[in-house]
C-alpha cells in the first residue's frame, strides 16, 4: 500500500527529505506578485524565483498549477516539455489557471466554462 505525505513548510528546505522514487509533488507556487503573505517574500528576484522553482520541481514528477505564460517559462528553466497541461478558467475570478502533469504524455484538454 502507498502511503501519502502533505508537507506544509518550506520547499525549498524541507522536500528533498520526502523524496523517493514514488514521489509526486503537487504545488500551487506563489506567483511571485508581490502578494503579501504571512510567511513568504512574494517578491523575490526573477532569477532567485525560477531558480527556486527549478530547483523543487526538477527533484520528482509534478503537478503545477500556474498561470499559463508562467508554466511555460519554468519548462523552460526545468529543460522538459510538460506532458499534460489543462488550461481552466474559473467564472467566479475569471482567473486562467494551468495544471500540468509531467506524467501523462502527449495530451492536451481544452478549456472548458461551467
Amino acid at each position: 500500500m502507498t502511503s501519502q505525505v502533505v508537507v506544509h513548510g518550506d520547499a525549498y528546505r524541507d522536500l528533498g527529505k520526502y523524496i523517493d522514487e514514488h514521489t509526486v509533488i503537487v504545488s500551487d507556487p506563489p506567483f511571485n506578485m508581490r502578494y503579501h503573505y504571512r510567511t513568504y517574500k512574494d517578491s523575490l528576484k526573477d532569477s532567485d524565483y525560477w531558480d527556486g522553482l527549478t530547483k523543487v520541481f526538477s527533484q520528482a514528477p509534478s503537478c503545477v498549477i500556474m498561470y499559463p505564460e508562467s508554466l511555460y517559462v519554468l519548462a523552460s528553466h526545468l529543460e522538459q516539455i510538460p506532458g499534460f497541461i489543462m488550461p481552466i478558467l474559473l467564472v467566479s475570478t475569471e482567473m486562467r489557471l494551468t495544471l500540468a502533469s509531467s506524467q501523462t504524455l502527449g495530451s492536451i484538454v481544452s478549456p472548458i466554462r461551467t
